[in-house]
Formats: structure tokens, C-alpha cells, sequence
């Protein structure tokens, strides 16, 4: 009935373009803010990063991200980060939480970052040009979201990377060793060379140009002089046995190469080799932790406190005149995992964030 009496009222004319001009006018309201929220929505995405990326400082962006290198070059602090991926799809077979990793950049009042694809924390090389690296491709940084492909090494990947004197690379991981002249990439693994192994743990260069090259159980240390290799064999480094390796290579500012030992014997996981003796011994820290080094060749060393509480527990020291000064970190609740300091700030990354601190 309701439907009839519809129908015959429409059947004038005039009620019938009154009846189509209100329906329309409502339509065309509704799709014009269809079209308004999809604008909308469509801009802030595409502009999600230039919002996002001058925050008042780092700490702004980098909070509640797990802050894994900070490295200072002058005026420049470039950060690699983590977060986890709340969009991601995650699969029955997948166990582990994607995660989505970052490098940014902070420069004066300027702080970008790229999530394009993860990336290594930035190396200079010997004319100070900054160069990344993915796992399989080594890129240098025009500005931040700006590379120009150097080289790329196929199935050859790796986990990190350093410029020699003459400006070559060298790269490793758990496929042996590759080294770039400038013009071609060639490959050593335990089958054509002297390191007996195809997995490293970290490389260094010193001020003289060596390079340094931790290799993996009872297999020792390579040093590389002038294109020429050296493998010092596991027992005749201090401290070590057939259950344990160096790992992180570090150069300090007296040219001094410090590593940290994996179940090591000594009183505590720091070896150091000063050009003529291996130094074991060091009073005033304690047996577990972590060594950085800053960009003033400072040596910091992160001690873990093991205990039976459920408390996180650590001290941070770093060393001053042959002596370990304590640095006061009674304020930070979260695990340090990357520090890099210059002559007024101090740049700690955490599993949680940022933390600036003076010097």
C-alpha cells in the first residue's frame, strides 16, 4: 500500500523533479565527502614521513624502537633502528613478530629517516663519503632516501663491511670474505683461502691500514698487511680455547684493537692487543658486557650485572688514561644496545628508544 501511494504521488511531474532533486542533492553531498575523506586520507599517507620526520628531536621518533647503531660523523648522527610492523601479515608458520627496520638521520634542526629497506649504519670512506650497504649491495648516501648503487655482490651476502687504505672493500659474514679493488669483486671462502671457515665476526681497519678479522671457533684471527693474509691460530691468543671465538673488533684513538671474547677464560670477555702484547687483565670491570667505541676513539664498556632478581641491571664505564671511569646510566630502565658519544653529548640507543645524556 505504502508503495502504491508512493508511486502515485510521483506520478505528478512536479512532485516526481522535486522528489529526484532532493535525492540527488543528498547523493552528491554524500560523494563529495566520499571524495574528500579519500583525498584526505590519501595526502596525510603520502605525507606521513614529512610529518613525521621534524620532530623536535630524535628521541620523538625514535621512542619505544629498539635503537641498534648510532654512529656520529661531525655534524651529522645517523641512526639504525627497529620497530615492530603493526600491518604486516603474519602467517601460522611464522613464530616471530616482523619487524620493519629504519635509518635516519638527524643534522642540525633536521631529522629524516627511510624505511624503504634495511640497511647498515653508515661507513665513511677514506675521503669521508658515507656509504650503506643491504645484505647484498653496497650503496653510497647522497642524502637521506638518495643512493647510488656502488656495487652489488649477488649471491653473496653479508653483515657488514669496511674501506681499506687504498679505498677497497671488504665485506663478511657467514659466506666467507669478498674484497671490491674498485672495479672488481672477488670472493675468498675456506676452500681458496687460509681462514679454514666461511663465518666472521666483525671487521675492523687500524691506522696503519690493517685489517682485522675475527674468525669463528678454534679458527683464530685474520690480519690482512698490504693484500697479505696472517691467521693467528686461537691458541696463541690469550684467553681463548676450542669453545670460543673474538667477536666486535674495535679501534681506539692510541690504535689499540679491542674485542670482545665469547666464553672466554679470562677474568672478564675483553682482550686487547696494543701492536706488540694481548691484554687480558683489565681491573674495575666485570667478566660480562659489551665494548663501543665513540667517535672521539673513546673505548665504553657496558657491564652486565647477573643476579637472581628479575631487576635489569648494568654499569657503563669508559676508559680515561688507562683508567675505567663510571658513567652514571642509574636513570635508564631499558637494555643498552648501541652508544656513540662526541665532546658534549653521549647517544644512547636502547630497546626502547633514544636517550641523550651530556658528556
Amino acid at each position: 500500500m505504502l508503495r502504491f501511494a508512493l508511486l502515485f504521488r510521483l506520478s505528478n511531474k512536479w512532485d516526481m523533479y522535486l522528489y529526484f532533486k532532493k535525492y540527488l542533492q543528498l547523493s552528491m553531498d554524500k560523494l563529495f565527502k566520499y571524495i574528500f575523506l579519500v583525498i584526505f586520507f590519501t595526502v596525510f599517507a603520502c605525507s606521513k614521513e614529512d610529518f613525521m620526520s621534524q620532530p623536535s628531536m630524535p628521541s620523538d621518533f625514535l621512542e619505544l624502537k629498539s635503537v641498534l647503531d648510532i654512529r656520529i660523523f661531525g655534524d651529522e648522527i645517523w641512526f639504525r633502528s627497529e620497530r615492530l610492523c603493526d600491518t604486516c601479515r603474519i602467517s601460522t608458520n611464522n613464530l616471530s613478530t616482523p619487524m620493519i627496520s629504519q635509518l635516519s638521520r638527524m643534522k642540525g634542526s633536521q631529522f629524516r629517516f627511510d624505511e624503504s629497506k634495511p640497511m647498515l649504519i653508515p661507513v665513511a670512506d677514506n675521503h669521508g663519503v658515507l656509504h650503506t650497504a643491504t645484505q647484498n649491495e653496497i650503496l653510497k648516501i647522497n642524502d637521506i632516501r638518495d643512493y647510488t648503487s656502488v656495487l652489488k655482490t649477488g649471491d653473496f651476502t653479508f653483515t657488514q663491511f669496511v674501506f681499506d687504505k687504498n679505498n677497497g672493500i671488504w665485506m663478511g659474514g657467514k659466506k666467507g670474505i669478498a674484497y671490491w679493488d674498485g672495479s672488481k669483486t672477488i670472493t675468498y671462502t675456506s676452500d681458496n683461502s687460509l681462514t679454514d671457515t666461511d663465518v666472521t665476526h666483525g671487521m675492523a681497519v687500524d691506522h696503519t691500514g690493517n685489517v682485522w678479522i675475527p674468525l669463528d671457533f678454534k679458527k683464530g684471527l685474520l690480519k690482512i698487511t698490504d693484500g697479505n693474509w696472517e691467521v693467528i691460530p686461537y691458541h696463541k691468543i690469550p684467553g681463548l680455547n676450542t669453545d670460543s671465538y673474538l667477536f666486535n673488533p674495535l679501534v681506539d684513538k692510541d690504535n689499540r684493537i679491542w674485542f670482545t671474547a665469547f666464553n672466554s677464560s679470562n677474568p672478564t670477555n675483553v682482550i686487547c692487543f696494543d701492536g706488540k702484547n694481548w691484554l687480558t687483565e683489565f681491573p674495575g670491570i666485570l667478566k660480562n658486557g659489551e665494548l663501543f667505541v665513540d667517535s672521539q676513539g673513546t673505548i665504553w664498556r657496558l657491564n652486565h650485572i647477573i643476579d637472581t632478581s628479575s631487576t635489569m641491571k648494568f654499569t657503563l664505564q669508559f676508559l680515561h688514561n688507562d683508567t675505567w671511569k663510571n658513567y652514571d646510566v642509574s636513570d635508564v630502565t631499558h637494555l643498552i644496545l648501541s652508544l656513540d658519544a662526541n665532546s658534549e653529548k653521549v647517544y644512547i640507543g636502547t630497546s626502547a628508544g633514544l636517550i641523550i645524556k651530556n658528556r
